[in-house]
């Protein structure tokens, strides 16, 4: 409902986003990933996610070798329960999934995985619970320098009562030189008390 400028450190190797030369395909590695934002008319800097540990290892099925895809991430993030509140409550959260990654053209990467996740915060019981769900994702280097990400979760969350959720991301990123990127990401998200949509565009420095 209000503008915010962000900034993102990410001392640790890379994203499914970032251009492919040089790295593995469909891996992606985060460490201590930091991000902050301040909201437009606030005096302060908000923590938005802390992300201690990201993994993802998206392998493609191809006969005779069938290996299942996974990811496994933890750390501090925002819980928006209501769609009046951007901010929401900071709490840690644990997820993993697994399932099956499929070559699509010889490019694209199409993963499909159950997911659950934990999150806790001091804002008990409605901070509190369990998700399980599907989750999809579409990884497509459009060019060289050039690519897309889709993503899409949905999850029942367990806590005080039943309640579900779901999520969908759009991201590009365009690769201006080795050094630097242009990304843009469009993000759709209900965690139980109504939808949010959030539009960013950001530059990105590698070092």
């Amino acid at each position: 409902g209000r503008l915010f400028q962000f900034l993102q450190a990410r001392p640790a190797y890379h994203d499914l986003l970032d251009a492919e030369v040089g790295y593995v395909r469909g891996a992606q590695i985060e460490f201590a990933a930091l991000a902050l934002r301040h909201y437009e008319v606030d005096a302060g800097v908000t923590l938005d996610e802390l992300t201690i540990v990201g993994i993802r290892s998206l392998s493609p099925r191809n006969r005779p070798i069938e290996p299942i895809s996974w990811q496994l991430e933890g750390g501090l993030q925002r819980y928006r329960e209501s769609a009046r509140d951007e901010k929401g409550t900071l709490v840690a959260a644990l997820s993993g999934g697994a399932g099956p990654t499929f070559d699509i053209g010889g490019r694209a990467l199409l993963s499909v995985m159950a997911e659950a996740s934990a999150v806790a915060g001091t804002d008990c019981p409605d901070a509190c619970f369990v998700g399980v769900g599907p989750a999809v994702s579409l990884i497509w280097p459009i060019t060289e320098r050039w690519s897309a990400q889709l993503q899409g979760r949905s999850q029942v969350l367990l806590g005080d009562g039943v309640r579900g959720a779901y999520g969908a991301d759009l991201g590009q990123n365009l690769a201006l030189t080795p050094n630097l990127a242009l990304r843009v990401n469009l993000l759709v998200e209900n965690e139980g008390g109504g939808a949010q949509t959030e539009w960013a565009t950001s530059l990105h420095w590698y070092f």
